[in-house]
């Protein structure tokens, strides 16, 4: 499992929602305590994510969606948000509305508690700021800048942003991109996910940054703006 170094205390771990009344999320919370402090909370206390390193949001399997608690969440936070969601979540929509993992059930304890630890590796790893000419990445503070203005991104934008940007030059197909920004692979999305996040970031950005290998995938080309 991987682990993360953490400066001070263990990263805080939130499980949202009713996780003690979910066999294997409680299995979960047992397990997570080797990589965190672990609390809980009820999905409607949603102030209660500020200070958490990473939450999980356990949504109800009799539940339509997962989407309305991921964008509470998201309104207090910008840490890791995993979601616990039935069977056959939408997962397009949970991941554009800023979760950043989903585990749909039955869940493997073991399996969601690798999530976690990445998620939590990921996020207090590589956290410098990235700067190509005009155009500044801030991890730590997920702000971007372009000739010195702010340029509003969803949680997903800027995760694809700050993935590509790390490596210039580098070309990325789209079963890449899903695996690196999304924990997915097109068994369970489609590419077009991909595309339509970078014609986002390219309408948001502007020409030049986010250039198209055809028949491969995309890659980051400041040289090129």
């Amino acid at each position: 499992m991987p682990t993360t170094t953490w400066a001070g205390e263990r990263p805080q771990i939130l499980v949202l929602g009713r996780g003690d009344a979910v066999p294997e999320v409680r299995a979960v919370l047992d397990r997570c305590r080797h990589v965190g402090r672990v609390d809980t909370a009820e999905r409607g206390r949603t102030e209660a994510v500020r200070g958490a390193d990473l939450v999980v949001v356990v949504v109800d399997e009799g539940e339509p969606h997962a989407v309305d608690p991921v964008v509470a969440v998201r309104g207090e936070t910008d840490c890791p948000i995993v979601v616990v969601s039935g069977p056959r979540p939408d997962r397009f929509q949970v991941f554009d509305a800023g979760a950043d993992d989903v585990a749909a059930s039955p869940i493997d304890p073991a399996e969601l508690t690798a999530r976690v630890a990445v998620r939590l590796a990921r996020s207090s790893h590589g956290r410098d700021e990235v700067r190509h000419g005009a155009l500044v990445v801030d991890p730590a503070r997920r702000v971007v800048r372009l000739d010195g203005e702010s340029v509003a991104l969803t949680a997903k934008e800027f995760d694809l942003l700050e993935h590509l940007v790390r490596h210039p030059g580098q070309t990325f197909s789209r079963d890449m991109l899903l695996e690196a920004v999304w924990n997915s692979s097109t068994e369970w999305q489609q590419g077009r996910t991909v595309n339509e996040h970078v014609h986002r970031l390219r309408r948001k950005l502007g020409g030049g940054w986010i250039a198209t290998v055809h028949g491969v995938g995309y890659r980051f080309d400041p040289d090129a703006r």
